[in-house]
């Protein structure tokens, strides 16, 4: 195993919460954050200060990457914006813009040139409506769209943009989970469907992965971290049916990701990292080390969090991960 991490020195990159997490290759990658800050690295071992000028009072909890050069960037809150660049970040483009009162965007996905991106329920009528845009042109231009499945939804009904992992491109279906009372799987395709997981409050789904057929979701509560209970479900079949998984990981976690097949799984969050190779039937939990956001690229895994803070390591089996931090 081979293991690189990062705690930035910088006093702004120190200071700031990474949730946004893009990965190309081996070495390559994006991440963003608070305080507007964006980072790159072409060769795994050095960070890049590439932050959009004139936006330091931005939190971009979503990244999105196409190569080393090409990247888009979701903030969250009053004004969202979402900004691209083609030249590795030397200038930014503003191709999205919301002022609505009370915007909050979640997250957004692409899959080749499609893209779409997701804001908590605003009021419509006596019923609450998802923001919903989407892109056709890699992000180039977006507008809205009208699907009756993020239609007449509860107040409460927001996504957790905790690690920017709750919406999914799969295939023709534009996909998302939220919570409220019951945390629901948005499947574009086929309605609203519960998940079994605990919901309510700061309880609910906080992240998901697909890998084929298969979906992994986890959550939790990041005020309660430590309740553990039915906190991370799964589906078999694109989401249309759901199973908690025989156990669970160690507490709240606010991204998870598969690892080289459908059996594997590496769960991130306050709590520390959560590792699983037998689908969800047991749990280890390898370090005690607060991270935001997982990211896998082949043997490759990348994790960023608070305070700056971001590391790598590659390995061939989760079976065998020691992490010694």
């Amino acid at each position: 195993m081979f293991l690189i991490l990062w705690i930035l020195s910088s006093s702004l990159a120190a200071q700031t919460s990474y949730r946004g997490l893009s990965v190309i290759s081996e070495l390559a990658a994006w991440c963003s954050g608070s305080n507007g800050m964006v980072q790159r690295t072409i060769n795994g071992k050095d960070w890049e200060n590439v932050s959009p000028k004139g936006y330091a009072n931005k939190d971009f909890r979503a990244v999105h990457a196409y190569d080393e050069n090409t990247a888009l960037l979701l903030s969250i809150a009053d004004s969202a914006v979402i900004l691209r660049t083609t030249d590795a970040g030397k200038s930014w483009n503003k191709v999205y813009e919301n002022n609505t009162p009370g915007i909050f965007f979640d997250d957004f996905d692409f899959q080749g040139h499609r893209g779409f991106a997701i804001a908590d329920p605003l009021p419509s009528g006596d019923k609450y409506d998802h923001v919903f845009i989407i892109s056709q042109d890699s992000g180039k231009t977006w507008y809205p769209m009208r699907n009756h499945v993020f239609r007449n939804n509860a107040e409460d009904a927001g996504l957790f943009s905790s690690s920017a992992s709750n919406v999914i491109i799969d295939g023709e279906s534009l996909n998302a989970i939220c919570g409220g009372d019951s945390a629901m799987f948005l499947f574009s395709k086929h309605g609203k469907i519960k998940l079994p997981i605990k919901s309510g409050g700061a309880f609910g789904p906080y992240s998901m992965d697909r890998l084929g057929r298969c979906y992994a979701v986890v959550g939790g509560n990041y005020a309660k971290k430590e309740w553990s209970d039915s906190i991370a479900c799964y589906s078999k079949n694109h989401g249309k049916d759901w199973n908690l998984f025989q156990s669970m990981p160690h507490g709240y976690k606010s991204s998870i990701k598969f690892f080289k097949n459908h059996k594997q799984l590496i769960a991130v969050g306050t709590t520390g990292i959560d590792i699983s190779t037998n689908f969800g039937k047991t749990w280890k939990q390898v370090s005690k080390t607060s991270f935001n956001t997982v990211e896998v690229f082949r043997n490759t895994i990348w994790m960023v969090g608070n305070d700056g803070i971001k590391a790598t390591f590659t390995t061939q089996k989760l079976r065998k991960l020691s992490i010694p931090f």
